[in-house]
């Protein structure tokens, strides 16, 4: 399956580049899925320098017109000077930017629901191998070729990060480098190979262990040492490194200049791609947050807002030259209970939450043309993903739309209502505090809407706005919350493969671990978890083990019946209490200047279009 399109088997997923014969403007192709293996064999050096590749010393025979023109695109942050480039340095990572500066070896389309390649010309994964070949133009800004060594760099220093590829590697031996453009991987154990791509499809061309960085350091102490063999000091120096432009890249842009106003980026001729570019420039503008972002774009003021949320009435003021593709964006707004706190322990109180929210509501306020609720919050990503995977089971879950049945579920835990306003066993009122972050608009006020249901219900609720940095800083990682709003799902291409999402509600919330103190954790053994198995008996299932048996599930039928049983565990224990998911929201430029395809059009379902079109000759200037 490939992010739930149903195909004969698990067992292979294949994927091949068309040439490009001719023309400035074609893009990449793909050849379909299925069955057919690919078989590389040639000599390679296993052990090598710290830098490879040859130079290309030859002058580029480009026949594109390109026009002393600046497409200008808007950075998440007015901190545009104090950027850093090592994507292994989380602090002050520029990470929109990256968006122009490094390539993905496959790209996903949203609206197709699949990967096709890009650095890549082809890649074939198996159950326990995958091949991937780079595309044989590919090259540094310096016009050194890009090996399959660097690729080995790459996915080598993912480890100290925590890289999910390594969830199937365990060594370097187990990444092969037959010859100069084709890296194999062995898998110890067999894997799922969906989930093995979406884990190829987050790997960028980021790293190049030149001699005298801190990335040659830790390559050649990792072919010493292993991976797992690297001094703290090397980890520190990397984790810490933080160049004020890129080392190195290989993509269809250059750094150029950048300071307090914005970064410049210049046309990378060594790249395959140059000649579908022809504008000479991409600036990324400096902007202190949404509400500058929103004036800019219905101001004309720019050529795009990459990702920008414009509720209903912002939207209808942005010019009509101006396209917005919305891809889904497999992530969304949820409400994470703290099961160490009063009320929200008992199932029976979450499921009542759930109850007395009318989602319908909270979507008209919330976002009406950017929302998707859940149908049967749980494990799945709503809309199609949660469809496909259900199927004819579909009914069997619970919705979670009747107040009536909310408060027959307080009853059976103890819970009297009084003078309106519901109480315990103990005679204590059911008082709920909700947490949002400040900053994020339309989750403040989905969450306002829901603090006033829930009032009406019966709960004793109220809303606590907190800044981000409180948030991220103490009161998530500290567990310093009764709820607070989280996304339930992953985000990104991986969001619509049940084990991302999932995993994060059962315990894998972020590096600190269990901060919402679920018990079906059980510090990350699981337990068993008993609910009616929707067909009057019961199902006892571990959530975690489920969880963890799916990215090693190769069989149709197996992987289906344990995503339906996982999602029946989360649909009524409620780990946490899903409510939507988002479509993005990426504005560009179509007018007569910029020549731009349809919102609607295949084209723009690649995070992001205004980084991703311009590369494939979609984003063009029309001349002076």
């Amino acid at each position: 399956m490939v992010d739930n399109q149903q195909l004969d088997d698990y067992s292979t997923i294949s994927r091949r580049r068309f040439a490009q014969i001719a023309g400035a403007t074609g893009a990449a192709a793909l050849a379909g899925c299925g069955g057919g293996d690919t078989t590389t064999e040639g000599g390679g050096q296993e052990d090598t320098p710290a830098d490879g590749g040859e130079t290309d010393d030859g002058t580029s025979d480009s026949s594109t017109q390109v026009y002393d023109a600046e497409y200008d695109n808007l950075n998440q942050s007015a901190a545009t000077a104090d950027l850093q480039y090592n994507h292994l340095n989380s602090s002050s990572y520029a990470g929109w930017i990256a968006w122009t500066l490094t390539d993905r070896l496959i790209a996903y389309n949203f609206n197709e629901r699949e990967y096709q390649p890009y650095a890549l010309e082809e890649y074939t994964i198996e159950p326990q191998r995958a091949e991937l070949t780079i595309r044989g133009d590919y090259a540094w800004v310096d016009g050194t070729d890009y090996t399959s060594t660097h690729l080995k760099q790459e996915i080598a220093a993912s480890y100290i990060v925590g890289g999910g590829l390594w969830d199937y590697i365990e060594t370097l031996d187990n990444i092969k480098t037959p010859d100069e453009k084709t890296l194999v991987l062995e898998l110890p154990e067999a894997a799922n190979p969906t989930a093995l791509e979406h884990e190829i499809g987050a790997i960028q061309t980021n790293i190049r262990a030149k001699d005298g960085t801190p990335f040659a350091t830790l390559w050649n102490e990792m072919q010493e040492n292993g991976v797992d063999g690297v001094s703290d000091s090397t980890r520190e120096e990397v984790s810490n490194f933080s160049p004020s432009s890129p080392p190195m890249t290989a993509a269809p842009w250059t750094f150029e200049s950048g300071d307090a106003n914005g970064v410049r980026l210049s046309r990378n001729e060594e790249h395959p791609d140059a000649d579908n570019i022809n504008f000479s420039n991409y600036y990324w503008g400096a902007s202190p947050g949404n509400e500058h972002k929103q004036s800019q774009l219905v101001s004309g003021k720019v050529n795009s807002v990459m990702s920008l949320y414009c509720p209903p009435r912002i939207a209808a003021n942005v010019p009509d030259e101006f396209e917005e593709a919305r891809p889904p964006a497999y992530w969304g707004y949820g409400l994470m209970p703290n099961h160490e706190r009063p009320h929200v322990e008992h199932r029976e109180v979450r499921q009542a939450i759930q109850h007395a929210i009318d989602r319908s509501v909270v979507k008209q306020n919330a976002g009406p043309r950017t929302k998707e609720m859940a149908a049967t919050p749980g494990a799945l990503c709503p809309g199609q993903p949660e469809e496909e995977w259900l199927g004819d089971t579909m009914d069997s879950y619970l919705r979670f739309e009747d107040p009536e049945r909310g408060a027959e579920l307080l009853e059976e835990a103890g819970y009297t209502k009084d003078s309106g306003t519901w109480k315990d066993s103990n005679g204590k009122t059911a008082s709920l505090e909700v947490s949002v972050f400040a900053g994020w608009s339309d989750w403040v006020t989905a969450s306002q809407t829901i603090v006033s249901q829930l009032n009406d219900f019966g709960f004793d609720a109220s809303l606590n706005t907190v800044p981000g940095g409180s948030a991220w800083g103490d009161i998530l990682p500290n567990s310093k919350f009764q709820i607070h709003t989280y996304s339930w799902m992953s985000g990104g291409p991986r969001g619509a493969f049940p084990y991302y999402s999932a995993r994060r509600q059962v315990g894998y919330v972020w590096g600190a671990g269990n901060i919402h103190n679920y018990p079906g954790w059980n510090g990350g053994d699981g337990q068993e978890i008993t609910v009616p198995d929707g067909n009057g008996g019961e199902l006892s299932a571990n959530p975690v083990e489920l969880v963890d048996s799916l990215p090693r599930i190769t069989d149709e039928e197996e992987l289906t019946q344990t995503v339906r049983d996982l999602h029946r565990v989360l649909n009524v224990d409620q780990p946490f209490m899903p409510l939507s998911t988002k479509l993005e929201q990426s504005w560009y430029e179509q007018s007569d200047t910029w020549a731009a395809p349809d919102e609607d059009s295949t084209k723009a379902g690649v995070k992001w279009p205004s980084c991703w079109l311009p590369k494939q000759g979609d984003i063009s200037y029309k001349g002076d």
